[in-house]
């Protein structure tokens, strides 16, 4: 689905790692059984970056679905970020209707399960972020 070449889940999930602690964003994992699809939460705190609440299976090599969790998550931080950490709003990225769940879901969503399935848009986005000023190393 991405013109890029395809990003290696491990490089994926630990660069994904990386900017959370970057940017100040907690990753909190419950383990699950490996028959589990991966889930997630992305938990917006009003004026300062939210946490994450993830569940997934501990898998090697590392699943491409748990890549793609991270990404969806990341792209609601991204939108944090942009709303000045007041809301979860969307960016005005494209969406792509067929990879929404069945039942329809709000247009913030609908950019995340989009964005998921494209890890290097995402980490590119991501990585243009600044540290929230509590969170920055200077002062």
């Amino acid at each position: 689905m991405d013109i890029l070449p395809a990003l290696p889940p491990g490089e994926c999930i630990t660069t994904l790692l990386a900017e959370a602690d970057r940017l100040g964003v907690d990753v909190r994992w419950q383990p699950q059984p490996e028959a589990t699809a991966p889930s997630g939460t992305y938990v917006a705190l009003p004026g300062k970056p939210g946490y994450m609440n993830l569940k997934a299976a501990n898998q090697t090599p590392p699943s491409p679905s748990v890549c793609r969790l991270l990404a969806h998550e990341m792209v609601h931080v991204i939108q944090h970020w942009h709303a000045n950490f007041e809301a979860v709003l969307p960016l005005g990225w494209p969406v792509n209707k067929s990879v929404l769940p069945k039942g329809g879901v709000s247009l913030h969503e609908a950019e995340a399960f989009t964005a998921q399935w494209h890890p290097r848009r995402v980490i590119k986005a991501v990585k243009a972020l600044k540290p929230h000023k509590d969170f920055s190393t200077n002062p």
